[in-house]
């Protein structure tokens, strides 16, 4: 069952406890599980029941108006909408390179580096990125219409429109 863990927020609760004690540490006491039921009859319904355990998702969740939430969102997305111009066998005059290169916190380009080291010079480089927001979360959220014109976007590049 989907939901929404949420703590109190320690902007409205910090300092609050008496004077000179110190704030109270997280524990799972202090958390809250949203699955959107309305009342403790819904929960029921639902079948959770008091202590039921609580995981993190790890698959891609698909919510709103075509809105997709999981780690790293937006750069898997960007890869899946690279990787679908490429299917789509775009015409192309001369030569594409189509490259998945590697970034790190420490060295942004390397693999891109590497790639012109290796095959370069290239007279012109699209970079495949897409917004996200709530980036480096369990929640990253991206718009999945952004990653349908990032293809289009890719594809048209690679004809040279």
């Amino acid at each position: 069952m989907p939901g929404v863990v949420a703590v109190k927020s320690v902007h409205l609760t910090r300092g609050r406890v008496a004077t000179g004690a110190p704030d109270p540490v997280f524990t799972v006491d202090n958390a809250y599980v949203d699955v959107g039921a309305g009342s403790a009859a819904e929960v029921q319904g639902l079948g959770i029941t008091a202590l039921a355990p609580v995981s993190l998702a790890k698959r891609p969740q698909l919510y709103g108006e075509r809105l997709l939430a999981a780690p790293n969102a937006a750069r898997r997305i960007a890869c899946a909408a690279l990787a679908a111009a490429v299917q789509a066998k775009p015409k192309v005059r001369g030569t594409v390179v189509v490259a998945f290169t590697v970034q790190s916190l420490y060295t942004s380009n390397a693999g891109l580096a590497s790639l012109k080291a290796l095959l370069g010079p290239f007279d012109d480089i699209k970079t495949a990125t897409l917004p996200g927001r709530y980036p480096d979360t369990a929640v990253e959220t991206v718009a999945l219409a952004d990653a349908d014109r990032l293809v289009r976007e890719i594809t048209q590049w690679m004809e040279g429109r």
